[in-house]
């Protein structure tokens, strides 16, 4: 079964939403650092639909992955030793909510939103793509090491439930 990644349409938005419920339904949310009803919310994901920011992976026509690209990122990242701090913020992609249906763990589903977003990058134009990644999620990180992205810096970052802050791990792939 190959993993096929492309730009999600309004015309699906049921099934990405389907696909979200599933999805957060499977996720450790200690792990990610994500709180339920808070952050993610399907709204996120239907509003980055409109916007022409969301990714999908498919597995014989059905949606197992999703991830939201776009140039958003949280003010801490203009204090990030990256390789060229000097980026303006359409010159990098930031990935956000990547999310794999655990019932095809196995199946790269990671690796193909990746190369997706490695892909929309060239298109744009961009020089490198960063991301935050909370320090205790192991999956994810180990994930991006090996499909090349290299660890930057450990930053506290505003949690998504405004009650304080999170550690988390800085990535970036140079382009």
């Amino acid at each position: 079964m190959a993993v096929k990644t492309r730009l999600a349409n309004e015309a699906e938005k049921e099934a990405v939403i389907a696909f979200f419920n599933k999805g957060m339904a499977q996720i450790n949310y200690p792990i990610v650092s994500w709180v339920p009803k808070i952050y993610p919310l399907v709204s996120d994901m239907t509003a980055s639909l409109s916007k022409k920011e969301l990714y999908v992976a498919e597995i014989d026509g059905q949606i197992v992955g999703s991830v939201i690209l776009n140039h958003e990122h949280e003010v801490e990242y203009s204090e990030i030793a990256w390789a060229n701090q000097h980026l303006l913020d359409e010159e990098f992609l930031v990935i956000h909510t990547l999310l794999a249906d655990a019932d095809f763990k196995g199946q790269n589903i990671g690796r193909s939103l990746l190369a997706c977003a490695k892909e929309v990058a060239r298109k744009k134009g961009c020089q490198a793509i960063r991301l935050d990644v909370f320090a205790d999620n192991l999956p994810a990180k180990s994930l991006y090491e090996k499909c090349g992205y290299l660890w930057r810096e450990r930053k506290e970052l505003r949690s998504f439930d405004d009650r304080g802050t999170d550690t988390c791990d800085l990535y970036e792939l140079l382009l």
